[in-house]
């Protein structure tokens, strides 16, 4: 039985799916997915419209995040591929 809210946390979200504990937990899941969609993004967008003519919030819409997110993952344009 857990002692503290800590080791609650842990638990929970370091099982995974299956209870696997090498799996990753829920956060990390949801981290791996926004980043695979920012990439998908910028990598269409880049080939339709060319480096100069896709900006971040274009990227950040096609991804359904925020352009503060496009940042959070990717610092600088340059990052993304």
């Amino acid at each position: 039985m857990p002692n503290s809210k800590g080791e609650e946390a842990k638990e929970a979200g370091g099982a995974g799916r299956g209870g696997d504990p090498d799996a990753p937990g829920l956060r990390e899941r949801k981290k791996l997915r926004t980043s695979r969609a920012i990439r998908e993004a910028a990598r269409r967008l880049l080939d339709e419209r060319g480096y100069d003519n896709t900006t971040i919030e274009q990227i950040a819409a096609a991804a359904e995040v925020s352009p503060s997110t496009v940042f959070r993952y990717f610092p600088s344009r340059n990052t993304s591929s």
